[in-house]
């Protein structure tokens, strides 16, 4: 799967932060001031069924004064190439969560290029990040980047104040479904019996709301609803196609509410439901066997003396007659 396009900034996160050159001091929380994205263009080789992931990223900047080290968001990346315009660059630092890029030249003042290859990682068992999850024998691949992960697919601006429009493009194997934020818009076949979808640019997004998935999901078309007749669509695991129609119209009923409850449009082109496989080790629950706590048995030789009845319970094997053994 690769996902490739360009996007424009726009909204939050231009003029605030385009203040100053960043520093060659690693960042311990935020990214240093004074260059902000334009433009992405994504390409991420993902497939549901091998145990890594690679990929290549192009960010258009712009900065306010010449700068020596570009501090970017990436996260458990490994950096093959990189360069900055026409200059070959190199990591010349590292913290959690950051990398600084530098070439022999200071990244110049304006707009500039720069171009990252990340080598191949191994996607996770379970979310945030990109992750991997098998059911029945099929794999099945999907990203969850909030609130700060989109930064252990790719290196970029991950901070919920820069907001880019992003068009995917993300090649699959044949005869899997991969589906991103936006609509697809053109596919195309590639050596290895791959096939690479492009998607139509997004609305403004922070890096964390990119998002994807591939895999052998059955698609169950609910219709539309709303008032732009938003197709609405549910992606589930294959062979689990009848088990989704009470969901798809539930999805469509409060699909119209929420829009007459904030008295907005629905403001994308699609909505995509993703039944993403459970993960065993992502929220997992283990019985535990039922303890009962019973008063102490009374001897028969006990039987009619004093009250003639068994002492109730104490307050403590009340409590824990009541309790149950479940988490």
């Amino acid at each position: 799967m690769r996902a490739r396009g360009p996007g424009t900034q726009r909204g939050a996160g231009g003029s605030g932060r385009h203040r100053a050159p960043a520093s060659s001091t690693p960042p311990k929380l935020r990214l240093p001031p004074g260059v902000r994205p334009l433009r992405y263009a994504l390409d991420l080789t993902l497939r549901p069924d091998a145990e890594t992931f690679a990929g290549r990223v192009a960010i258009t900047v712009e900065s306010a004064a010449p700068t020596p080290i570009l501090w970017l968001n990436a996260d458990e990346l490994d950096i093959v190439d990189a360069s900055i315009g026409e200059q070959p660059a190199r990591v010349v630092g590292r913290a959690p969560g950051f990398i600084g890029l530098a070439a022999d030249e200071p990244l110049p003042a304006g707009r500039s290029t720069v171009k990252i290859a990340t080598a191949a990682a191994p996607p996770t068992r379970a979310p945030p990040g990109v992750f991997r999850v098998q059911e029945a024998g099929r794999w099945y691949l999907l990203s969850k980047f909030e609130s700060i992960f989109a930064r252990k697919a790719f290196p970029g601006f991950d901070e919920p104040g820069f907001k880019v429009a992003v068009p995917d493009r993300p090649p699959r194997s044949r005869g899997l479904v991969a589906r991103s934020n936006a609509p697809s818009t053109t596919v195309a076949y590639e050596d290895g019996g791959m096939k690479a979808v492009f998607f139509a640019e997004t609305a403004p997004l922070p890096t964390y709301l990119v998002a994807f998935c591939v895999g052998p999901f059955d698609i169950y078309e609910a219709g539309s609803a709303g008032r732009k007749n938003t197709p609405i669509e549910l992606l589930v695991p294959a062979g689990q196609k009848p088990m989704a129609a009470f969901a798809a119209s539930l999805a469509k009923a409060l699909f119209v509410r929420l829009e007459e409850y904030f008295d907005v449009p629905y403001p994308f082109e699609k909505l995509d439901l993703i039944a993403a496989p459970v993960s065993r080790r992502h929220g997992e629950r283990r019985p535990r066997p039922l303890r009962r706590a019973l008063p102490p048995r009374r001897s028969q030789g006990d039987v009619g003396g004093g009250s003639g009845a068994p002492a109730p319970p104490s307050s403590r094997t009340r409590r824990r007659t009541c309790g149950s053994a479940t988490r």
